[in-house]
């Protein structure tokens, strides 16, 4: 798969691909000292994937996440697609008010977060909304999860794993994340983005600054930021 083939700016599938063709290679770390080679990455995303899938609803479309630039955000970011949802990463620095606008917007139901996010951001969510804490996640993890992501992750060819996923049903056109404006002109405005918008953003960059094996990138931003 090329960056010039349609696919390619389907992030899951190339997700998929990467991580089966780069499974010893670090793929992503954090300064907490968490760090996933790509076989890690996508067994663990496959993991929670399954766990998403027995918390949200089958209607559920958009989910919110409020968390920091982690390898868990990376993680949660990369699970939703897996599942058909739209990721919709929240901004820890604005005020309750502007939080609960972002969340009434999307008419979201569940937040994907941590408990030490919300020590240091305090926020008071509408009664509506359901906090999923990442950090309890490792006490729902069965053992068929394991079994099961294991397989999918090790030993399914990639083409049948995107068909089972339901992502070879997926078009450049489709919804894979929602960004919010600062809200400097008024109440902040949700910005949808398509598997296009974002996969040619990840073209033109590999185009341009091509990156090679042997190279790190070091992301400082946050996920809900446009550059992040």
């Amino acid at each position: 798969m090329t960056a010039r083939e349609p696919e390619a700016l389907i992030l899951p599938r190339r997700f998929l691909r990467i991580c089966r063709a780069q499974k010893k290679t670090q793929k992503v770390a954090d300064s907490t000292g968490v760090a996933l080679t790509g076989e890690q990455l996508l067994l663990r995303t496959l993991i929670v994937r399954r766990l998403l899938a027995r918390i949200l609803s089958a209607d559920e479309k958009y989910v919110g996440l409020l968390l920091p630039p982690s390898v868990p955000a990376v993680v949660a970011n990369a699970a939703l697609p897996l599942l058909g949802r739209v990721a919709v990463n929240l901004n820890y620095t604005v005020s309750g008010e502007i939080m609960n606008s972002c969340i009434a917007q999307c008419n979201l139901r569940h937040i994907l977060t941590s408990r030490r996010v919300l020590e240091k951001f305090k926020f008071e969510f509408d009664d509506r909304v359901q906090l999923v804490y990442l950090e309890d996640f490792k006490d729902q993890i069965r053992l068929s999860d394991k079994l099961l992501a294991g397989v999918q992750a090790f030993a399914t060819p990639v083409g049948l794993l995107e068909r089972q996923l339901g992502l070879t049903r997926l078009k450049g056109s489709d919804l894979i994340a929602i960004v919010f404006t600062s809200g400097s002109t008024g109440e902040p405005k949700g910005v949808m983005l398509s598997y296009d918008n974002i996969g040619s953003n990840v073209a033109a960059i590999d185009q341009i600054v091509n990156l090679k094996a042997s190279d790190t990138l070091l992301g400082i931003l946050p996920f809900f930021h446009s550059f992040g």
